[in-house]
């Protein structure tokens, strides 16, 4: 008999039945762990993290790229030569420092509270703010791509935290009282 009582027997793991079974549960419990696995919603979060990680480096470099007319020395001056007020290669670290703080909480250690991501977020809205005052913001190019990168790595931020919070435990303790 099944944890869930009125499923029958779902089959020999790997087999076909054990596939579509999986693929029941999934979908009619979702934020259930499936054989040891982690819950969908939370692969998803995961994945989101990932995709933050990803998606503000690759904005940084063509950020750095189109200033500087696509010389790629200018992504090695950015790190090697990094000062708070010219360079926007912190957000990428912050970015970073992120993925590999919840990465390393909601993955691996598999924790079921909101406070990780609240700390991470608390602080990247911190450092975006600093940041926004301490760089240097010259009138002459105006620099669009700057200012979006911090804004959507704080909206991004936001949106990590809404969804551990508003979506990942609560479905996860549902599926868990079922």
């Amino acid at each position: 008999m099944s944890r869930l009582g009125h499923l029958p027997s779902l089959g020999w793991p790997g087999s076909m039945t054990s596939v579509s079974s999986d693929f029941w549960l999934a979908n009619h419990f979702p934020g259930m762990q499936i054989n040891g696995r982690m819950s969908a919603v939370r692969r998803f979060f995961c994945l989101f993290v990932t995709f933050d990680f990803l998606f503000t480096g690759l904005f940084w470099a063509i950020c750095v790229l189109i200033e500087h007319q696509g010389k790629y020395e200018a992504l090695v001056e950015e790190i090697i030569y990094y000062n708070i007020s010219s360079s926007i290669f912190d957000i990428v670290m912050v970015a970073a420092s992120r993925f590999i703080v919840l990465l390393l909480f909601y993955a691996l250690l598999h924790i079921n509270h909101w406070w990780m991501v609240a700390i991470t977020t608390a602080g990247s809205c911190a450092f975006f703010i600093s940041k926004s005052l301490m760089y240097k913001w010259d009138g002459n190019n105006g620099y669009p791509f700057e200012v979006m990168l911090i804004l959507l790595s704080f909206f991004i931020a936001w949106i990590e935290a809404w969804f551990v919070d508003f979506r990942v435990l609560p479905q996860e303790a549902r599926a868990s009282n079922k």
